[in-house]
């Protein structure tokens, strides 16, 4: 298995940004709530296990090793933020409510994409 910790270069980042359509106003919007992202992205690493087991708890098999380098970042730039924002919410059933709304917008949005509570 390989370590999930290894960092990432600048050109691994932007590779993905394009791949990810990341533009530069997505970039500044998720600079904005880059301490908020960076919670969530923590609060999924919490919950991982690698993606050993289909549980639904933590990151993807894909996103495992970008989420927990990103969620091990002291604090995220503009580009990281963006991308943990898209991590965030490809996994948003897991986040808390109130911690999802702050890290991808609106609460009522964030409420919407989550589906009804049950």
């Amino acid at each position: 298995m390989q370590d999930i910790t290894l960092g990432f270069s600048a050109a691994d980042l932007s590779q993905l940004a394009w791949s990810l359509g990341i533009n530069l106003q997505r970039m500044w919007a998720a600079g904005a709530r880059a301490p908020a992202i960076l919670y969530a992205l923590k609060h999924l690493q919490a919950h991982c296990d690698g993606a050993r087991t289909r549980d639904g708890k933590g990151f993807s098999r894909y996103w495992t090793r970008w989420g927990h380098w990103l969620a091990s970042q002291q604090a995220l730039t503009s580009l990281q933020a963006a991308i943990g924002q898209y991590i965030v919410h490809r996994h948003r059933r897991q986040i808390p409510p109130q911690l999802l709304a702050a890290a991808v917008g609106d609460l009522r949005l964030a409420a919407l994409k989550r589906g009804p509570s049950k």
